[in-house]
């Protein structure tokens, strides 16, 4: 997939910036499109056959219907994705996603969300690491 996909690095408004996300991203899937976190349309691609089989595989794992994949990058100990909250809303009522890994093993961190700002800071409530080892998949949501 490193050599099939369409990576991109897009850019993010970060206070009074416009910086460089550090990852590589590409999403495949349904014509839909959404709105990113940076306000742009994320563009969308076919499914590629390679990620259609994969699609598949994980919509019989765990007994649901993806409608795309959102592909992360990262490409060493550089890249990386800040603590955020997914805009739930922009996905429907009750997003669900898999994850998959298929790299490195990497920590995939869990917070309480705050109710304010303030409180969405990594000190504010206990973090749960999952070990996202190669080949391992996760689903969020219900």
């Amino acid at each position: 997939m490193l050599s099939t996909v369409l990576w991109e690095q897009r850019t993010q408004k970060m206070y009074d910036k416009t910086v460089l996300t550090p990852r590589l991203t590409a999403w495949y899937g349904e014509a839909k499109s959404y709105n990113s976190a940076d306000s742009n349309i994320t563009k969308h691609n076919e499914w590629t056959p390679e990620l259609y089989d994969l699609k598949e595989r994980i919509e019989k794992e765990f007994d649901y219907q993806f409608n795309g994949v959102l592909l992360n990058l990262y490409r060493d100990n550089n890249d990386s994705v800040a603590w955020h909250r997914d805009k739930e809303s922009r996905y429907g009522k009750r997003p669900v996603i898999a994850s998959i890994s298929l790299g490195q093993t990497r920590n995939f961190d869990f917070r309480k969300k705050g109710s304010s700002p303030e409180q969405i800071q990594p000190s504010a409530s206990p973090r749960i690491a999952a070990h996202h080892e190669r080949g391992s998949t996760g689903k969020l949501g219900t």
